[in-house]
C-alpha cells in the first residue's frame, strides 16, 4: 500500500498525490487507523459480552504485502499498523496483541494448495502461483507433495518472480493515452475531475473489469464523465462528457501489462525446466485475476505448453483467507526459501589487479592495503537460502578506533541483491542498500581493546561479532552486537528514499 501511493505520487500531480504535509506512510497510518477503529468497534460494541470478550482475547493480525517488497517497504508498513493501534494491547496474564507479516504469494498459495480447495490429482507435482493485483505481480512455484495422512505438504522450489505490472498499470496508461490523445484540454483539468477516486476513473475502472479482448462484445466502451472543451471526435462525445474507448484502444493499454506478467511466468517456467523439472499446474490469483482479458489470455499460454491452468472462482480473496489460514491453522510451506542475497559491506585485503583503487586504504593498525566495499553475503543471507533451517549467523569484524575519537559508534551497511549471483562488492549497480546497523560502542569497550602506538598516535583494535537473525513471521533481518562477550544496543536505520521493490 505505502509502495503503491509512493508510486502515485511520483507519477505527478492530476493523476495521484497525496495530501501536502504527509508522507505516504502518514497516508497509510491514517487509514489503518480508522480500519483498526472500525475493527474494534464492531468486533466489541455489540453487547456486554462482546466487550468482555474482546477484553480478555488477544488478537492476531496478519498484513499480506508483495513478495517483491525491499525490506525497508516492509518496515515501514509494519510499523504504519503499529503506530494505527495494531497490536497495541496489553492484556492480563501477560496476553497481548500481535502483528504479522506475509506475503501476497505465499497467502494465496495456502489458499489454493489447500486439500478441500485444490485438484491437484497425484503427487507430487509442481504448481505456480501468479498472483496479480493492484500495483503488483508476484508469481512463486511450489512442490506439492502428500505426507502422514495423505495430508497436502508443499515446499518453495526457487526464488519468486514480481514487477510493478499490476492493474493500476493499466490505469497509468490509460492516463497517459489521455495525456497524448487530448492534450491541455485533458491536461489542465481539475485533479478532482481525473484523480483515481473520481467518478470518470471509476468509470474506466467498470470498462476495465469487462474487457475481454480482440472480440469483445461492442465494438467500443464509453467511460465518463470528463467535461473537456475538446471537440468531438471518434474518442470523445463533448455533448455528453464521454470518451470512446474502442477494442484497439484497450489493447494498447492491456497489451503491454499483459505481455509483461506472461513474460514473468514464462522466465519462472524456464527456471524450473534448466533445474530438469516442468511446472504442471498454474494457478491465476488476486484481482486482477478476475480479469476476463488477462485469463483469457493466460489459458491459451498454457495451451500451448501442455500446463494446466486454473482459475479459483474466489480468487480475489485467496490472499485474506490464506493470511487467515497461516493465524488460525498454522498452516505453512514445508520449506521457503529467501529471494535475495543480504550482505554487509566492509574492507578487505586488497586484491591488486581485481579490486578498483579508488576503493584502497591502508589500514593504520597492520600498515597493509585494504580495499572499502567490498560485499560479503555468506556471512549473511544468500539468495536460495532455506528460511525455516535458518539459524543466527555470526561473523567476526574488527576497527581501529584513535584514542582522541570522540564518537565511538560504528555503522555497518547492509545491501540486498536480486540477481541469481551476488556481485562481491557493494558499489556494483545491481546492488541496493537496505540500511545501515549502527552499534553503539562505549569507551569501556574501547580501552578493554589491545592497543598500540602507530605514528605516534595510539590506536585501538576493537574486535566484535555481528549475529544476523531472520525473523520469518515479519520477513525481516534483525542485528544484534556482541563485544567483549555483552550484546550491544543495535539498530538497523533504513534510507528514508527506499526503494519499494528490489527487482
Amino acid at each position: 500500500m505505502i509502495a503503491e501511493l509512493q508510486d502515485k505520487y511520483d507519477y505527478g500531480p492530476g493523476f495521484c498525490t497525496v495530501p501536502e504535509g504527509k508522507s505516504a506512510k502518514d497516508v497509510v497510518t491514517d487509514y489503518l487507523q480508522c480500519l483498526y477503529s472500525h475493527f474494534v468497534e464492531t468486533i466489541s460494541g455489540r453487547d456486554v459480552n462482546s466487550q468482555a470478550l474482546w477484553d480478555m482475547t488477544p488478537a492476531e493480525f496478519w498484513i499480506t504485502v508483495p513478495a517483491l517488497w525491499s525490506d525497508a517497504a516492509k518496515e515501514a508498513t509494519f510499523d504504519a499498523a503499529t503506530r494505527a493501534g495494531f497490536g497495541s494491547r496489553r492484556l492480563a496474564r501477560g496476553l497481548k496483541d500481535s502483528v504479522h507479516i506475509i506475503t501476497e504469494p505465499e497467502a494465496a498459495a495456502l489458499t489454493v494448495l489447500t486439500e478441500e480447495n485444490t485438484s491437484l490429482g497425484n503427487c507430487p507435482r509442481n504448481v505456480l502461483v501468479c498472483d496479480c493485483g493492484g500495483g503488483t505481480v508476484d508469481i512463486v512455484t511450489y512442490k506439492v507433495s502428500r505426507g502422514a495422512g495423505d495430508k497436502l505438504k508443499f515446499e518453495k522450489l526457487l526464488p519468486g518472480e514480481g514487477a510493478m505490472c499490476g492493474s493500476t498499470k493499466i490505469d497509468r496508461n490509460f492516463h497517459d493515452w489521455m495525456n497524448k490523445t487530448f492534450g491541455d484540454h485533458y491536461r489542465n483539468l481539475s485533479p478532482k475531475i481525473k484523480n483515481p477516486s473520481s467518478l470518470f476513473f471509476r468509470s474506466f475502472e467498470d470498462a476495465k473489469c469487462v474487457f475481454t479482448g480482440p472480440n469483445h462484445t461492442t465494438p467500443s466502451m464509453e467511460v465518463s464523465p470528463i467535461p473537456m472543451n475538446a471537440p468531438d471526435s471518434i474518442n470523445y462525445d463533448r455533448e455528453y462528457h464521454t470518451v470512446i474507448l474502442t477494442t484497439e484502444n484497450m489493447l494498447g493499454l492491456f497489451q503491454p501489462v499483459v505481455v509483461e506478467i506472461l513474460r514473468l511466468i514464462g522466465t519462472q517456467v524456464a527456471a524450473v525446466e534448466k533445474r530438469g523439472s516442468n511446472i504442471e499446474e498454474i494457478f491465476l490469483v488476486g484481482g486482477f485475476g478476475e480479469s476476463p482479458y488477462l485469463k483469457a489470455e493466460l489459458k491459451k499460454w498454457c495451451a500451448e505448453r501442455s500446463i494446466k491452468y486454473n482459475n479459483p472462482w474466489s480468487c480475489q480473496e485467496a490472499i485474506v483467507k490464506g493470511a487467515a489460514l497461516r493465524g488460525l491453522l498454522g498452516i505453512k510451506p514445508t520449506r521457503d526459501m529467501s529471494d535475495h542475497h543480504y550482505g554487509y559491506s566492509i574492507s578487505m585485503p586488497f586484491r591488486e589487479g581485481i579490486d578498483d583503487e579508488a576503493h584502497s586504504w591502508t589500514c593504520p593498525w597492520e600498515g597493509t592495503k585494504w580495499c572499502r566495499h567490498r560485499m560479503e553475503c555468506s556471512n549473511t543471507l544468500e539468495q536460495g537460502d532455506c528460511l525455516d533451517d535458518l539459524v543466527p549467523k555470526r561473523f567476526e569484524l574488527q576497527r581501529s578506533v584513535f584514542a582522541d575519537t570522540m564518537d565511538v559508534s560504528g555503522v555497518i551497511n547492509v545491501w540486498v541483491c536480486g540477481s541469481d549471483y551476488a556481485p562481491d562488492s557493494s558499489s556494483d549497480w545491481r546492488v541496493k542498500k537496505l540500511g545501515a546497523v549502527k552499534v553503539e560502542f562505549s569507551w569501556d569497550d574501547v580501552v578493554r581493546s589491545p592497543s598500540r602506538a602507530v605514528a605516534g598516535d595510539l590506536i585501538y583494535q576493537v574486535k566484535y561479532e555481528i549475529e544476523v537473525v531472520l525473523v520469518s513471521e515479519r520477513g525481516l533481518l534483525e542485528f544484534s552486537v556482541i563485544v567483549h562477550g555483552a550484546t550491544k544496543e543495535t539498530t538497523i536505520r533504513y534510507d528514508e528514499g527506499f526503494d519499494t521493490v528490489i527487482r
